[in-house]
């Protein structure tokens, strides 16, 4: 059984690309969970939705509150930003997610509590997952989850903020950070590449729903070595005859590394020309 999706602001966004609401929440239980005892819990959870358009918002940069719907649609389903999702999972197998777009648990045996990102949650911090192919968009996110508790510490739900890898690139890992920056990654502790700025453009498959995708090692060894014994720095070598420098960084709040490989010669070339000339 299938209940339509159908709120009253509900048309094609042109940033999901796909029938969208920025007023209203889905609730999609899992296909195997009858909805008639989940109701209630719907309810409670309906005003949560003000919660998410207004963090949706604060992630746009933009002063508080909005109260015109036509400038939410705009920010969030025109323009789109760094946040593609918010999902809250409770235990009891149903899901509410933000912005509103019809899911069809049913047509493919989707089970909200069977998602990587519910069950490898942290009991207080904040887990970053690998990156996944969201369905109704067929694009990179990468999932950020974290568990909520009541005062007696029993597992209630999780939350996810589902971030587009596109507008992480765009925005922070674009080629506009310097003009010798080749290329710049997101790798994990153990040295695998979860985000580059390689893969802009990059498409998918439409029967994958939200699959974590297999990661590589980044292509340099020492950087790798250096990144799995919790190291920052530096590394000179060469790239089909191109000398480089790859610098990389631990970002200490979801303990990945942000590298940036640069073209030496281009590098050494723009410090020269911007050095201030000596007066005569």
């Amino acid at each position: 059984y299938h209940r339509r999706f159908n709120p009253p602001d509900l048309r094609i966004a042109p940033f999901y690309k796909s029938p969208t609401s920025a007023e209203w929440t889905i609730n999609v239980p899992s296909y195997d969970q009858p909805e008639a005892p989940l109701r209630p819990r719907m309810r409670q959870l309906s005003p949560m939705r003000h919660y998410m358009k207004r963090l949706f918002v604060r992630s746009a940069g933009v002063p508080l509150p909005i109260t015109d719907p036509a400038q939410r649609w705009h920010l969030v389903s025109e323009v789109g930003q760094t946040i593609g999702f918010m999902t809250t999972i409770l235990a009891e197998g149903v899901a509410m997610w933000y912005p509103g777009q019809d899911i069809n648990a049913a047509i493919n045996n989707y089970d909200v509590k069977k998602r990587d990102y519910y069950n490898t949650i942290g009991k207080y911090d904040f887990q970053w997952g690998t990156p996944q192919v969201e369905s109704n968009t067929l694009r990179l996110v990468v999932p950020c989850a974290t568990a909520v508790y009541d005062p007696q510490q029993q597992f209630k739900a999780s939350t996810v903020f589902a971030m587009f890898v596109d507008q992480i690139v765009s925005k922070y890992m674009g080629p506009d950070l310097h003009p010798a920056i080749e290329n710049t990654y997101l790798i994990d502790g153990k040295g695998h590449v979860l985000i580059s700025s390689e893969k802009t453009g990059q498409a998918f498959d439409s029967h994958k729903f939200l699959t974590a995708l297999e990661t590589k090692p980044f292509p340099n060894r020492e950087v790798v070595r250096q990144i799995q014994a919790r190291q920052a720095g530096y590394t000179f070598h060469e790239n089909k005859g191109k000398a480089q420098v790859t610098v990389y960084t631990r970002l200490q709040t979801i303990d990945w590394y942000y590298a940036a490989t640069v073209d030496l010669e281009r590098l050494l070339a723009q410090s020269v020309a911007s050095r201030p000339v000596a007066a005569p």
